[in-house]
């Protein structure tokens, strides 16, 4: 919950985490996520390595 309170104060657009909870919100059909895509309904939650395969480039982690 620390996270997600941490997530809409800063109005992230991502949230990474290798946790399988926080991973499943934005799909599960629980009232939890179903209150999760409420509250941030353009927030994308992925894990580290799904985040750096997606910004490698626009980060500049692509190489030289």
């Amino acid at each position: 919950a620390m996270f997600v309170e941490l997530a809409i104060a800063g109005e992230a657009s991502h949230l990474v985490t290798m946790d399988a909870d926080l991973l499943s919100l934005s799909t599960a059909r629980t009232d939890a996520g179903k209150r999760f895509r409420q509250r941030l309904p353009r927030i994308i939650v992925q894990t580290p390595q799904s985040f750096i395969e997606e910004w490698a480039g626009a980060l500049g982690l692509d190489g030289p």
